[in-house]
């Protein structure tokens, strides 16, 4: 019998109960308590049982099925009122717990228990994990180098969501191996310093298995797994989450936990949005680093060929600057070129060749379009002049200006106005006998002319 007590409002209840005897035994529940806290089980299924009966049940639902029976114990042996206690479940909900023992005549004849879910999981995860991210990240995007990063999140996964450690591995692709690039916690006890540094092959272990296979995971009790491969600390649960760059792993976010099935569902989805965050960022690190590599690279290049020709004018014009780098690279360029009487150029033969460009930078789309632009620009200055002495019957500069372009036609390929530019270096230099003026006049404009054509070509290659 339970004094004061009516089981059918009890039933009706919107709060989950559940009645025990001063043995522990059930003596009611209501359909709200089975489905908050014993789903799969009926009322009629509970009475009867012990506290002893529903603990296999309590490690399937329960966060921390011991906790929770250490202080329903506690609470029995006290025999005082409890309100407000939050419980956690497995599946991220919270529970609001109260206790009210019924007394008679001095002695407890029942213990009351009301279970209520004060807030969905959606709500309050979602809420909880949206403001540790926001902590995460605003912290991240202040770090500039891959390091910073990885120490970064390591750190803040102890401050964060209360981890007892946090090792970041990265994926050395040559080697095949994950390596131990950042931690925090007994790994790292004096700051930015790992103890006892492991690598790891990819397949091994669970964090190698992450690595491979690309999957999170939440391991509640490593004894279990035979995957585990322990050093220095060795925990009792595990959660690893990969970390990708354009869908390959780059490397594994990963921590264990002295208490067993510690990790939840929450820490799951924050590590992985973080992991998410962590492969960008890092993906736009190493992208900067590779421009700024090659950058440096072809500065120095020019640079080398540069303090190497010390007669090089300066300031030089485009031009110029292309003759030197066919020379210096031991370019040919006579040896590209076909022999073609003077104004007798074919239309199928006047056109661009970026055969020998591409092989000389190498198949670089920035190199070529540099040096394509600088055809460009050295083609429009030198043919206004040329327009301008021709006016002015001055063939000494109009050869130095065709002398000019004879490298950069060389590098873009045009081997059909050789002798057009060998006429006109002749002319200026007083080599050959001069030409009439209709003659000089029609060879020098038909040059002109086709430079432009050209000039044409290279901008829709640009």
């Amino acid at each position: 019998m339970i004094p004061h007590l009516l089981p059918s409002v009890l039933a009706s209840l919107h709060q989950g109960v559940v009645v025990v005897s001063p043995d522990r035994r059930v003596l009611f529940a209501n359909e709200v308590f089975c489905r908050l806290v014993h789903p799969g089980l009926t009322p009629d299924q509970l009475m009867g049982q012990s506290g002893a009966d529903l603990v296999a049940h309590f490690k399937e639902v329960f966060m921390e099925p011991t906790v929770f029976m250490d202080r329903i114990l506690d609470i029995y042996k006290k025999g005082e009122p409890v309100f407000g206690e939050i419980i956690r479940m497995k599946d991220g909900r919270l529970l609001s717990r109260d206790h009210t023992p019924i007394k008679q005549d001095g002695q407890i004849v029942a213990h009351v228990w009301v279970y209520q879910e004060i807030i969905s999981r959606l709500a309050n995860e979602e809420l909880d994990i949206q403001l540790v991210l926001n902590r995460f990240i605003s912290t991240l995007y202040e770090q500039e180098t891959e390091e910073e990063i990885l120490w970064e999140v390591a750190r803040n996964c102890i401050a964060y969501l209360d981890f007892h450690d946090c090792v970041i591995y990265m994926l050395d692709k040559k080697k095949g191996v994950l390596q131990q690039r950042a931690a925090w916690g007994p790994k790292a006890p004096s700051g930015k310093q790992i103890e006892d540094y492991m690598e790891l092959p990819l397949g091994v272990g669970i964090v190698g298995s992450a690595a491979q296979n690309g999957k999170a995971e939440v391991i509640e009790d490593v004894t279990t797994d035979l995957r585990y491969v322990s050093g220095k600390f060795s925990g009792l649960s595990e959660i690893t989450v990969p970390i990708l760059s354009k869908g390959k792993v780059i490397g594994v976010i990963d921590s264990q936990h002295p208490q067993k099935s510690f990790f939840t569902n929450k820490h799951l989805s924050i590590l992985t949005t973080l992991a998410a965050v962590v492969g960008i960022k890092i993906t736009q690190i190493r992208e900067r680093q590779v421009r700024q590599t090659e950058i440096e690279k072809q500065r120095l290049f020019y640079e080398q060929i540069l303090n190497n020709i010390p007669a090089l004018s300066k300031p030089f014009d485009a031009a110029q600057l292309i003759g030197v780098l066919v020379r210096n690279l031991g370019a040919q360029t006579e040896g590209l070129q076909t022999q073609h009487d003077k104004g007798k150029v074919l239309a199928s033969e006047l056109t661009i060749d970026l055969t020998y460009l591409n092989r000389v930078g190498n198949g670089n789309p920035a190199f070529m379009k540099t040096m394509l632009k600088s055809f460009i620009e050295s083609v429009d200055e030198i043919t206004i002049e040329m327009e301008q002495m021709l006016a002015k019957g001055d063939r000494k500069s109009i050869g130095e200006a065709a002398h000019k372009l004879k490298f950069a036609l060389g590098v873009v390929g045009v081997t059909a106005l050789k002798n057009d530019v060998a006429f006109l270096e002749d002319q200026g230099k007083g080599y050959s006998e001069a030409a009439v003026d209709q003659e000089y006049t029609r060879v020098a404009s038909g040059f002109i002319r086709n430079l432009r054509g050209l000039r044409e070509e290279a901008g829709s290659k640009v």
